[in-house]
């Protein structure tokens, strides 16, 4: 079955999992939100009769009202609210830490013990699952130590200080780690294992990584706080894969690839992840538009695991389709790589819509930061032509055609280059950032 991370549906598992939503003691979420589906579900045509599950669903009940175990059963609440437009966060409760899987997958201490990484930073804000998990996973092996994000220059020299071979961040904050690392003369080449998550890396981004820290493996996460335990693992072999953005998706849930129009998309085409647990949870998830794009493909690969789920980022965070394009995190990063002698890797895009004697046009505004030696060049209007000449040629807007190809047709105005003084340190940086009314 195309683009769903099973051959055929797996009907015992999934009515289960539904008989637990729909006739439930403790919760009638479901009931009140779609009526009462009628069960057993035999094929996937009458499953995808139930509506999808949005995020301001979620946020439009109570908490307890969503609540489907006894409340002195749930272990934990997570939040959140980073990356989308919600004015409130959304909490989910969760019957368990999830240890089992962190354990297997993302905090593996053979994977550790085998790259040297005895000593354990954290650099994730307190209340993240990964951070918590981190202290509370059984192991023998690393030892963890708690860092501060609002507070990267003292940890960068607790770095030096204690020796720290292995990090577990997220991009954005890796970034901003890196010039405090610099600043205090830490030895990069001594960090032998890197764990980010929680956000899109590009793979311009990655091999930056890799340039500083030439001697780390680097193991990603793919998950949510909403879902809990993630969506999806690297094995060792796709670890070896260029690309950062492919995982193997898990089995204890369904994920289904879905056009704009609710259908399937077909082997490889991207669409929005759409969730559905396959166990029972405190808060289970049922075709739930996770805001995630990606797709799944089929392809033979020695674990055994045969589907491969190639991220694409957030939409409208990290993908957003307008003007007749697509203007993708990843192709902006590899435009931002032509001049990364010059200019961190870090950016944001600002996407705005102009009035002018040719009608209302697209305009985009990339803020910049440049190198710590080109500092002194951000007020160079000559420097800033140049940037904004190599990033026009190489930022690709479709298979065809670069954004200096779009000015030149009259389609676009041209790129807008402003400089910032500093990134702040915050957990994700949104790569896209839409004014559009």
């Amino acid at each position: 079955m195309e683009s769903t991370n099973f051959d055929s549906i797996p009907l015992e598992e999934l009515n289960k999992a539904l008989s637990f939503a729909l006739h439930n003691d403790y919760s009638s979420f479901y009931n009140q939100l779609h009526g009462e589906p009628r069960l057993p579900v035999t094929s996937y045509e009458e499953f995808t009769r139930i509506p999808f599950l949005e995020k301001a669903d979620i946020l439009a009940v109570p908490l307890t009202a969503r609540i489907f175990i006894p409340e002195e059963d749930v272990a934990y609440y997570s939040m959140s609210s980073g990356t989308t437009q919600a004015k409130k966060p959304t909490i989910i409760p969760h019957a368990t830490f999830y240890l089992d899987v962190f354990s297997k997958y993302w905090f593996i201490e053979e994977e550790l013990r085998e790259f040297g990484a005895r000593k354990l930073m954290l650099l994730l804000p307190p209340l993240a699952p990964v951070f918590i998990r981190s202290f509370l996973v059984e192991k023998k092996y690393p030892s963890v130590i708690g860092g501060d994000i609002n507070k990267l220059n003292p940890m960068a020299m607790m770095a030096k200080e204690v020796g720290t071979q292995g990090l577990i961040t997220t991009a954005t904050i890796l970034e901003a780690f890196i010039h405090e690392l610099r600043a205090c003369e830490f030895d990069c080449a001594g960090v032998t294992w890197i764990s980010l998550g929680s956000e899109y890396c590009s793979e311009a981004k990655l091999a930056h990584f890799k340039s500083v820290f030439p001697n780390a493996f680097f193991n990603f996460r793919f998950g949510t706080s909403e879902i809990g335990f993630g969506r999806g693992y690297r094995c060792r072999h796709l670890a070896n894969e260029k690309s950062p953005s492919t995982f193997h998706p898990f089995e204890g849930a369904l994920l289904e690839i879905c056009a704009p129009d609710g259908t399937l998309t077909p082997w490889g085409v991207p669409g929005e992840i759409v969730h559905t647990d396959l166990t029972k949870k405190a808060f289970p998830m049922i075709r739930y538009k996770t805001g995630d794009i990606g797709s799944l493909e089929r392809i033979a690969c020695p674990c055994g695991n045969p589907f491969t789920l190639v991220l694409g980022g957030r939409a409208g965070f990290d993908v957003l389709h307008a003007f007749g394009v697509i203007l993708h995190t990843e192709a902006i990063a590899n435009a931002v790589a032509t001049v990364k002698d010059s200019i961190e890797q870090t950016f944001q895009m600002h996407v705005f819509e102009e009035q002018t004697p040719r009608g209302v046009l697209p305009r985009l505004e990339l803020h910049l930061r440049p190198q710590v030696g080109q500092l002194n060049l951000k007020n160079d209007p000559t420097f800033t032509a140049l940037i904004n000449k190599k990033i026009s040629a190489s930022l690709h807007l479709s298979a065809k055609s670069t954004l200096q190809d779009l000015v030149e047709k009259g389609v676009f105005l041209p790129l807008t280059i402003v400089f910032v003084d500093a990134w702040k340190s915050d957990t994700k940086t949104k790569h896209i950032i839409s004014h559009l009314q």
